[in-house]
Formats: C-alpha cells, structure tokens, sequence
C-alpha cells in the first residue's frame, strides 16, 4: 500500500510504477516466482521505462556473463522451485516476500481438492446408508424442477397473450380467457373504441374505395375528423362530398376534413348545379359566350354599315 511513497520509487513516473505492478501481476498469473523472460518483459512498456525500473534494484537481469553477483540466484531459484530459468530474463527479488510461491499455490489448490473430494464421499456415504433420505432428496429436486419448468411456461404464455391479446368492450368478463386475436383485428377493435361507429363506418367506406388501402393511424385521424362532423348535425352525404374535395385538394391533414364538409354543405345550389362541370371551367366557358356575342354584335354592325352604303 505504500508503494506510491516509498523512497525507493521517489523518481518513478506514475507509467513506471504501473509497470512494476503490470509485471507482478505477470508472475502472480503464470505463478513465475517473480520471473519474467527476457523476450516478455521486453514487450512491457518501453526501453525508457523499463531501464528506470531496472535503476531502482527491484529486480536483477539473469543473462550468462551479464553480472557476476547473480550467479547465486539461479541456484536458490532451482532449490526453492525445483525449475530452472530461461536463458535470460529478469528477477523480481522481494516478490515472495509478498506473495505465494508457486509450490505454496500447488499445495493449497491440491488441499482443497482432497477436501471437496472427502466432502462428497461424505454425503455419498450418508445417502447410502439413508435410502429414504435419499429417494426423499431426489424426489424434493424433481418437484422443483418440474415447478421451475411450469413457472417459466407459464411466463411465456402470459407474455404472449400481452403481445396480440382482443378483450370484449363488455363490463362482465367472467372468468373466460382472452382468446388471442391477429393485429388487424386488434387494430379494427381500438379504431371502433377510438370515434363512434357510424364514423368508423364512413371513413372504412372512404378507405375502400381508394385504389391503395389507409393506414390505421390515419384513418383513426379521419374518423375522428368524420365524428366531429356527424356531432354537428351534417348527413352523411355531405360529409362524403366533402371528403371527395378534401382527397382532390393538396390538404393531406385529416384535421382539415370538417373545413371541407362545411364548405360543401354551405355550397350555393346554382354553383352546384353545373351539370359535372367545374368551376374553372364554367368560368372559361362564360368568357368564351361573352366574346361570342360581341363578335355577333360587332358582324352585325358592319353588315349594317355596309348594307346603308349600297343604298346610297
């Protein structure tokens, strides 16, 4: 813990220091006894960082001829770990003092082997000599077993009855299950909730007689826009017509459709009367008749002019 402030390590950076824990966490992993071969501990780090950490004594280069004061080390190595080093690398030397040695991991891991392994004869031999006890055993993991299974069958179930499930409008439901319905049944059920019949009824009329089908959503919108009207007090046969001049306008809100119901509703009977043709047209063809009747007025007042001069 107090690594940070150690003296030894006063004129390491904060990436020295990490590497002097990357490679102890190096040998704790591989169980290396502080040991890291040359070729590994040159991939840690740069050249810089590691020859400051090399500056501090921590550890020791174990190359043939590098130092002569290493030679023992090799030696106690081989007796503490009955292994031999790389050709070359570099030695942790305070590591064991902190942590375990590798023969010490192997004898704690072989211990708790032989301890789980007399635990279990243990309890095999228990049952053994209970057969009740242990038919009891095998039956209670069945049971819960077979319990789990039902509980997760039934949270699948009731999952899919949430995704497509159709429930009646009507207050007394009894104890009937809700029969699963398709999503165009679902969505048929919540536009008719959404606006009133009748206004349901018109605005699938509208949807049928296009070449292309409406959308759910927007024929919610329009029914809805329908409703409004039918609140007011206008038939049927005008809102349809003004649902005819909405389709024709470039409007494609359906909150507009009432703007055009009462537009069609209010529409002056000589202007409806026009025998199918349109408003634009009607008005071209008044033009064309007023130029016609000055053309006539003006043929007859040059026949007459010509006429009084063949007289004269």
């Amino acid at each position: 813990m107090d690594m940070p402030d150690h003296p030894k390590f006063a004129s390491l950076s904060k990436a020295q220091k990490f590497l002097i824990i990357e490679a102890w966490c190096h040998c704790r992993k591989y169980t290396t006894d502080g040991f890291i071969d040359l070729a590994t501990w040159r991939k840690m780090d740069t050249k810089r960082n590691r020859e400051a950490v090399e500056a501090t004594g921590i550890l020791v280069p174990i190359s043939d001829g590098f130092r002569t004061d290493c030679e023992p080390i090799p030696e106690k190595f081989r007796e503490h770990d009955s292994k031999t080093f790389s050709e070359s690398g570099v030695l942790f030397l305070d590591f064991l003092e902190h942590q375990q040695s590798r023969a010490e991991i192997e004898t704690a891991r072989e211990a708790k082997k032989v301890a789980g392994s007399k635990g279990g004869k243990a309890r095999a031999a228990n049952l053994a000599a209970n057969p009740e006890r242990a038919s009891r055993r095998q039956a209670g993991a069945k049971a819960n077993a077979k319990q789990t299974l039902k509980q997760n069958e039934a949270e699948e179930e009731e999952e899919e009855e949430k995704e497509l499930t159709y429930v009646s409008s009507s207050t007394h439901l009894g104890n009937t299950r809700a029969k699963p319905r398709t999503g165009r049944a679902i969505a048929e059920h919540l536009n008719g909730k959404a606006h009133s019949p009748d206004a349901h009824t018109i605005a699938r009329a509208y949807s049928d007689s296009c070449q292309t089908p409406i959308a759910g959503n927007t024929l919610a919108k329009i029914a809805q826009a329908i409703d409004s009207c039918l609140t007011s007090g206008i038939d049927r046969a005008q809102i349809e017509t003004g649902i005819q001049d909405w389709a024709a306008s470039p409007m494609t809100a359906p909150s507009t459709i009432p703007d055009f119901v009462h537009k069609a509703a209010n529409r002056p009977a000589a202007a409806a009367a026009t025998n199918g043709v349109g408003k634009t047209t009607a008005k071209a063809m008044g033009w064309a008749n007023l130029g016609n009747q000055l053309a006539q007025q003006q043929a007859e007042a040059l026949s007459a002019t010509t006429t009084k001069g063949i007289t004269a």
